[in-house]
C-alpha cells in the first residue's frame, strides 16, 4: 500500500522518476532516477531491469516496513528459502536520516548500492550511531545452492561501548554486560560470514580480524576480577580504570584469539593473551 505519492514519472520502454515521493507504513521515501527495459520487465519478458537512483528516507524502520506476517517463512507453510532477483541490475546512491531497527539506531546514513544478480556490493557507506561513526565497504552474495556470503570491511571511531552492548542486547551473552563497561572504542575490523538460504549465520565458519583501541576504559563490579581480592584490595576491583587499551583480534575456528598486550590500570599492570572459544571454553 502506497500513500502520499507525488511527483513526475514518465513511462515508455524506460521509466524514469523525479521528485517521487511516496510512504509505505509510515517509512518514507524519495526517488529519482531511470529503469530501463521496465515495460518488457513488468510485462514477465526475458530482460533485465536496469536502473540508476538517488534513494533517500527520513526516518527507515524496517519492522514496520517489513512486519512478520510479510517476511519469508512466517506463514503456516513453514520457512521458504530467500533468493536475490535475477533479473535486476541497478546503481542507487542511497541517504537516511534516521535509521531504527529495535534498540540500535543510526543517523546520517549515505553509500552506493550496487545490485547485480545474485550479489549485493555497497560502498562508502558512513553512519553515525553509539556516539561514534561507522565507515565501510563490502558484499552480500548468494551461492548456486542458495546460500550466503557476507564479507566487509568497517572502520569504527568513538564507539560507546556500553550504548553498544546495550543496544545489542550483550550481543547474546551474560558474560560480561553493559553496566560493567565504559569507554570509547576505535578501531577497523574485516570480516567474513557465510549464511544458509533463510540467512541464518554460521556461527563456527566465521572468520574476522581487526584492531582495537579503548580510550578511557573501565571494568566496572564485573565478578570474575573480583576473585583477584586475594592478591588485591577488593576496593581497587570494584571499578577498573584505564587510559587506553590496544590490540589485535582474530576469529577462526569458532575462537577469539588474543595475542599478548599491555594493560596498565587503576588496580594493576598485566600482561595477557589468550582465547575464547564461542562454546564458552
Amino acid at each position: 500500500r502506497f500513500e502520499d505519492v507525488s511527483g513526475i514519472i514518465h513511462l515508455s520502454d524506460t521509466l524514469v522518476a523525479r521528485d517521487l515521493e511516496f510512504k509505505i507504513r509510515d517509512n518514507k521515501f524519495s526517488v529519482d532516477g531511470s529503469f530501463m527495459n521496465f515495460h518488457g520487465w513488468i510485462s514477465g519478458k526475458p530482460v533485465i531491469l536496469r536502473g540508476k537512483s538517488d534513494l533517500s528516507c527520513g526516518k527507515l524502520e524496517p519492522e514496520k516496513l517489513f512486519p512478520p506476517a510479510d517476511r519469508p517463512g512466517s506463514g503456516s507453510a513453514g520457512k521458504h528459502a530467500l533468493k536475490f532477483p535475477a533479473d535486476v541490475s541497478v546503481d542507487v546512491n542511497l541517504k537516511v536520516d534516521h535509521f531504527v531497527y529495535k534498540t540500535f539506531e543510526a543517523r546520517n546514513i549515505s553509500g552506493t548500492l550496487c545490485y547485480k544478480p545474485g550479489v549485493l556490493d555497497f560502498n562508502t557507506l558512513n553512519l553515525s550511531a553509539l556516539d561514534g561513526a561507522v565507515s565501510g565497504n563490502g558484499l552480500l552474495a548468494q551461492n548456486r545452492n542458495t546460500s550466503f556470503v557476507a564479507r566487509g570491511h568497517f572502520g569504527l571511531e568513538d564507539i560507546n561501548i556500553k550504548k553498544a552492548f546495550e543496544a545489542f542486547r550483550n550481543f547474546g551473552q551474560d558474560f560480561i554486560k553493559a553496566e560493567n563497561l565504559a569507554g570509547k572504542l576505535s578501531g577497523s575490523v574485516s570480516v567474513l560470514i557465510p549464511a544458509d538460504s533463510l540467512f541464518r549465520p554460521d556461527i563456527k565458519s566465521i572468520t574476522a580480524e581487526g584492531k582495537f583501541i579503548i580510550a578511557n576504559g573501565g571494568l566496572i563490579d564485573f565478578g570474575p576480577v573480583k576473585e583477584l581480592s586475594s592478591f588485591i584490595s577488593i576496593s581497587e576491583l570494584e571499578t577498573i580504570r584505564f587510559e587506553k587499551l590496544e590490540n589485535d583480534f582474530f576469529i577462526r575456528t569458532n575462537t577469539l584469539y588474543l595475542p599478548q598486550m599491555d594493560v596498565r590500570s587503576s588496580a594493576a599492570d598485566l600482561a595477557i593473551n589468550g582465547k575464547h572459544s564461542f562454546d564458552s571454553e
